[in-house]
């Protein structure tokens, strides 16, 4: 079953804190391991809705005594896969404020895999740790979303992303990335919090592609349910319509 990692610990604390492990430590808690394979299931270069541009810091850590590549790979919304390799040093971090324009060179959004073992020359000891935010600029500042990271494949099973609300103070969005060649049929059931079905949106996603829409309906508490054909990772994100900070919620499997 796929991993859902939250990395939200300043690097001081992760560096007490992460096991420099093989793969067999994933089953462990997320604050514990590092990895080798690690999906951010959203990233953006882009002017949204409502004006403001949309950028993605991401930072990258080393947490081991070797230097090694870590190949990242940028999924669009059309299926187009751009691959560009990073190289850490021993113990090193990097962080790139506006990371699809300064290492891909592009706009738009996505989702972004990285990898170090299943590459050239990759190794199952070269694991990493990965911290992924939104943020973007308005009147009265700086305002983010911090972005889970992945652990794990992608599944077909049922996943639900509880926390969902839109009315005129919040706006939710519903995304998924296609982790599959084949093209994807992502139905987004979005219930209230009385579990009444208040509407249904699909998502059709290209082959290995990203796909994100509004919930067009209005209610102050909700989940969505996520009922993918192909595999993929889905969430869904709460963003206020003031400040354009959000709430990302990623979809959590459940397999009775």
């Amino acid at each position: 079953m796929r991993k859902i990692m939250m990395w939200v610990l300043t690097v001081g604390f992760l560096l007490s804190q992460v096991a420099v492990a093989n793969d067999t430590a994933s089953s462990r808690n997320a604050i514990e391991v590092a990895s080798t394979s690690v999906v951010v299931p959203s990233v953006a270069n882009v002017t949204g809705l409502t004006g403001s541009v949309f950028r993605s810091r991401i930072s990258l850590f080393n947490p081991t005594a070797f230097t090694y590549p870590i190949q990242a790979t940028f999924h669009d919304v059309s299926g187009n896969m751009s691959k560009v390799n990073i190289t850490m040093a021993a113990s090193q971090m990097r962080v790139y404020d506006n990371f699809l324009g300064d290492v891909f060179g592009t706009t738009g959004a996505g989702s972004v895999r990285f990898e170090s073992r299943q590459i050239a020359g990759g190794s199952p000891n070269f694991q990493f740790v990965v911290n992924a935010e939104v943020w973007t600029i308005v009147s009265s500042g700086r305002y983010g979303t911090s972005v889970a990271t992945i652990v794990g494949g992608a599944s077909t099973s049922d996943s639900y992303s509880p926390g969902i609300r839109v009315d005129s103070d919040f706006r939710s969005n519903v995304g998924c990335f296609n982790d599959s060649a084949s093209s994807n049929t992502v139905v987004a059931d979005v219930f209230d919090a009385s579990n009444n079905l208040v509407t249904t949106v699909t998502l059709p996603v290209p082959p290995n592609a990203w796909a994100q829409t509004t919930v067009p309906a209005t209610l102050s508490a909700g989940y969505v349910r996520f009922r993918p054909s192909q595999p993929a990772y889905c969430f869904a994100v709460v963003v206020n319509n003031t400040t354009n900070d959000g709430h990302f919620i990623p979809a959590t499997e459940f397999t009775p």
